[in-house]
């Protein structure tokens, strides 16, 4: 196998290039085609009245931004701080509901205590939460708890199952976004499709 030799560049030439993949916006200049469509999403649903404001810079990576788990940057729209892309996707998804009657309203970081704090042997044990991404109200008075998860961790899973446990008049949705799926889907339901296909392969 012969391997072709790299072709070098001047220092013009690659500046030329990351010129050429860079986009700016005023003070903030978006370094990927994906954060700069994002932006102009939002500048969309600013001009039609859907949002009343974001922070541009929000929506990069920069060296030393403050992160949470799993790599997933907040980004901050009417002054709300979202843990991620898909948490802000969905939130942008329950405005659009709420506009056309879907749905009453929805609330931001519901807070559920799973198991109270108490002492034992003069030792203190805080109580143990559980912060969901968002509590939707319909119509019909029915509620229901949304999360929205790119994976499950033992750990959420852990907390979902004593969740049920606590709550059991309280729907919880674990939602992730697939576009070959027709969108907002559940998890369940998601790996359920994903074994079939992979099964019908072969």
């Amino acid at each position: 196998m012969v391997r072709r030799r790299k072709k070098e560049t001047t220092v013009e030439e690659d500046l030329e290039k990351k010129k050429k993949s860079s986009y700016p916006i005023g003070d903030v200049i978006y370094n990927s085609r994906k954060d700069y469509t994002y932006f102009l999403k939002l500048e969309l649903m600013k001009n039609d009245g859907l949002i009343e404001s974001f922070d541009p810079s929000s929506l990069y990576f920069v060296e030393n931004a403050v992160e949470t788990k799993y790599m997933a940057k907040k980004i901050i729209i009417n002054e709300q701080k979202l843990d991620s892309r898909l948490e802000a996707d969905y939130y942008l998804y329950l405005l659009q509901l709420k506009k056309e009657g879907t749905i009453v309203d929805f609330d931001l970081k519901p807070v559920f205590t799973l198991q109270p704090p108490f002492v034992k042997n003069g030792v203190k044990f805080s109580a143990i939460k559980y912060i969901a991404d968002f509590s939707v109200s319909y119509p019909n008075g029915d509620i229901e708890i949304i999360d929205t998860k790119g994976i499950i961790t033992a750990d959420f899973a852990l907390k979902k199952k004593i969740f049920e446990y606590n709550f059991p008049t309280l729907h919880l949705r674990i939602l992730k976004f697939v576009q070959g799926m027709g969108g907002w889907i559940e998890h369940d339901e998601w790996k359920k499709l994903t074994k079939l296909k992979t099964k019908n392969k072969k």
